[in-house]
């Protein structure tokens, strides 16, 4: 039986803490980051068709169309991804999502794209009641969804009227209380003046100067007849908790060594030496990550093959890299462009493509910084796994 169920009023607070998370990774360590984004990271897919009449499924998967009119917003955010050329050449990264959702069914698609390429293409369900729809509160969706009006109940007040990108948008400002004085950073939300939807929201720190913006810049609400969704077969409706890339949760345990390194991936690995920058290696591993759970995702496990480096004496590892081959993990669809180095400012993490192999590096910005300088030194050391060598004297595990 079929319900229909109007879109609960968006979370403000969740939209506020948001925010407050993009800007506090500027100062975060990178411990932390690891945590907060193991911590809610999810597994989904996928694709959605619009406008064909028999869309397609691949094997495990089923296509369900939209019960009500889906929503559907691009949204463009201030990168903090930097590109860098092997000659060193940078320049910022286009970075977006793209969003819809079917409030009457529970179906949600988000896709995001770097400089052009699909980073992740994920999808799911949630579960609907008669009195609304329980898809969470945090972003993207959220942005979907009107604030409640009038604001100030949400903590909110209004500053004035104007227009944002031709946008007629009603300016909002949040109390923050002691948590972020607005000496030191402000928050400004324009939500459009008809509808109470967010069209921008964005940060300036020590003056006027803009630290982060997020603009959905496009919304449209699409019949139900045009669009179907593509979703695990026996998917469980459950709301995403969010929708970021996990770091050092690398689901199943294969092995260690240089020997299942070889064999894990159908290509020979690429490493940074037994030594680089004055760390030495100290893990090599191979294991999964998923590529789906229950709710969402795919079928098979991709498999990774980690090389960590850190001190001769203790313990830490302050630089991990990470590899992937053909069979890629739900939040890496897409690598970066080869020959390009995909830099990502506030989490210390580099990308890029070589040969097939899509590698993640990560470190300790308090250990060893992931300038344009390291960067393109990370590239330019990469290089095929030696064979016949079996062990380098650092190595924890054999």
């Amino acid at each position: 039986m079929s319900v229909t169920t109007a879109p609960r009023s968006l979370d403000l607070q969740a939209l506020i803490e948001e925010a407050k998370r993009r800007t506090r990774r500027r100062r975060v360590a990178f411990a932390a980051i690891a945590a907060a984004l193991a911590a809610g990271s999810i597994a989904a897919v996928l694709a959605l068709s619009s406008g064909s009449a028999n869309p397609s499924a691949p094997q495990g998967f089923t296509v369900m169309k939209a019960r009500g009119r889906v929503a559907h917003a691009v949204i463009d955010y201030m990168s903090s991804v930097r590109l860098t050329s092997l000659k060193g050449v940078d320049r910022p990264a286009k970075t977006g999502e793209e969003v819809w959702y079917d409030a009457r069914g529970g179906l949600w698609r988000d896709v995001v794209r770097v400089d052009g390429r699909v980073r992740s293409d994920r999808a799911g369900i949630c579960p609907v009641s008669p009195k609304e729809l329980q898809c969470g509160s945090g972003p993207p969706l959220s942005y979907l969804r009107p604030i409640e009006w009038p604001p100030s109940s949400s903590g909110l007040r209004v500053t004035g009227k104007g227009t944002f990108r031709g946008v007629l948008v009603v300016w909002l400002e949040p109390k923050y209380g002691t948590t972020m004085p607005r000496s030191k950073v402000r928050q400004q939300i324009g939500l459009d003046s008809r509808t109470h939807k967010l069209v921008v929201n964005r940060y300036f720190s020590g003056g006027r100067r803009i630290g982060d913006e997020t603009v959905v810049s496009a919304q449209k609400s699409l019949p139900a007849r045009s669009v179907s969704f593509v979703v695990r077969k026996h998917a469980r409706a459950d709301a995403p908790e969010s929708l970021g890339e996990p770091l050092f949760t690398g689901g199943r345990l294969l092995a260690y060594g240089f020997g299942a390194t070889r064999r894990a991936l159908g290509s020979t690995p690429l490493w940074l030496g037994p030594r680089f920058h004055g760390y030495v290696l100290r893990s090599v591993m191979t294991s999964t990550y998923p590529f789906g759970i229950a709710k969402t995702g795919a079928l098979r496990p991709a498999p990774v093959v980690r090389f960590s480096y850190g001190d001769e004496v203790d313990e830490h590892y302050w630089i991990s890299v990470e590899e992937f081959g053909s069979i890629k993990p739900y939040f890496y669809r897409q690598g970066p462009r080869p020959g390009t180095i995909e830099r990502d400012v506030f989490t210390s993490i580099v990308r890029l493509t070589r040969g097939g192999v899509v590698l993640r590096i990560t470190s300790d910005p308090a250990h060893f910084r992931l300038t344009r300088a390291t960067a393109v030194a990370l590239a330019r050391s990469l290089r095929p796994l030696p064979r016949g060598l079996n062990s380098v004297p650092t190595l924890r595990q054999q």
